[in-house]
């Protein structure tokens, strides 16, 4: 294969400019995609091979990160205009590379190693995160999915909010939670891409059953999804624990920092902050509680001051009892109030990750039709 990079173009005038900081395959026309090449320095040429019988994509590429200000990975892209909905089944070649190599479905404003871009990205240890730089030469962030190591992911484009789905072992496709909204003009790239997150090494993936399309709405009504999410305040990266089609709001630390309360269809649930499947706290007669709620300074009880009775029931118990004596404090926020006039001790905060930060984002959506594949 050739490689023609940038360098070599400056004192041949007569062919037409690429994009800077692309090395370009004169191969065209691979399987679904128009072409590909490495984006930014990579220490070894990337490769595609494409097998028609299979509809597999090999994907090997180089390159020492697709993060901060700046990427350097090998991309199979088509040029794309308007939504875009892209799905593949992705695994990696071997077990022994970087933890943090990934594997993409890219939506990338330009093939310069610094542009805006969003990707739905599998890592080597099996993270998978909603990727994106709002603004050329800006930060990268990311939306971490609560599922480790899908099968499959989609990344889907409408208008400027982006989204995300995956799908575990013999499972569908469903909402990892969390989108974002990022402004990309017509056209712009979308395809595969594999990072080594090593310059030295080269790092292989397979994406089969690739559908590249429109997306396909099934018509009806909008749906809210809401996502329960941890955010690190320095960064502001977000990793969702919970998604759900239902509404829910308030998310409330515990005492010791093992679990969340929140609120929805005039329940209060309890949610492991590791995530989980949410269980109903049994309130007997509140069953109209909203998000004015929360824990007591020592943890034990929690409080529903605008539910129909406004009960105060044990957090870890079914028995509900009276509001005692003290003024309520509504906590819709990552760190509750005491719920006590006077200030708080240091005892009566939760034990949370340090600069750690819960809430609820919601997103409407029209449901997407499935994926083939």
């Amino acid at each position: 294969m050739t490689r023609m990079t940038w360098k070599s173009l400056v004192c041949m005038t007569s062919l037409p400019l690429i994009l800077a900081g692309m090395a370009m395959s004169q191969s065209s026309g691979i399987g679904q995609f128009d072409n590909h090449g490495d984006i930014g320095n990579t220490h070894t040429a990337g490769s595609v091979k494409y097998d028609a019988g299979k509809g597999e994509y090999l994907v090997g590429g180089s390159g020492e990160n697709m993060w901060f200000a700046s990427d350097a990975f090998q991309f199979v892209w088509k040029k794309w205009s308007g939504d875009v909905s892209l799905a593949a089944d992705v695994r990696w070649i071997g077990t022994t590379g970087n933890a943090h190599r990934k594997a993409c479905l890219l939506i990338r404003q330009s093939l310069d190693p610094d542009a805006p871009y969003v990707d739905a990205a599998l890592h080597g240890d099996g993270l998978t995160s909603l990727q994106y730089r709002e603004v050329r030469g800006g930060p990268t962030r990311e939306i971490q999915s609560g599922l480790a190591g899908p099968r499959r992911i989609r990344i889907v484009r409408e208008g400027n909010e982006v989204f995300m789905s995956v799908a575990p072992e013999g499972g569908e496709l469903r909402a990892a939670g969390g989108s974002f909204r990022i402004a990309l003009h017509d056209p712009y790239f979308v395809g595969l891409g594999v990072c080594a997150h090593d310059s030295t090494a080269f790092e292989q993936a397979v994406f089969s059953s690739v559908v590249l399309e429109k997306p396909r709405a099934t018509g009806g009504e909008r749906v809210l999804e809401s996502t329960l999410e941890t955010i690190a305040i320095a960064s502001t990266d977000r990793r969702a624990i919970y998604t759900t089609r239902d509404h829910i709001e308030a998310p409330n630390w515990s005492r010791d920092g093992e679990y969340f309360l929140f609120n929805g269809k005039g329940l209060i649930f309890r949610l492991p902050v590791k995530g989980g499947t949410p269980q109903a706290l049994d309130l007997g007669f509140a069953t109209r509680c909203n998000n004015d709620h929360g824990l007591s300074p020592d943890g034990r009880m929690g409080q529903g001051w605008r539910s129909a009775t406004s009960p105060r029931t044990e957090s870890r118990s079914s028995t509900p009892c009276r509001r005692g004596e003290g003024r309520p404090s509504a906590s819709p926020g990552p760190v509750p109030r005491t719920g006590m006039d006077g200030p708080p001790t240091a005892r009566h905060w939760p034990t949370v990750p340090s600069g750690t930060a819960s809430s609820i984002s919601t997103q409407s959506r029209r449901p997407e039709g499935p994926s083939s594949g």
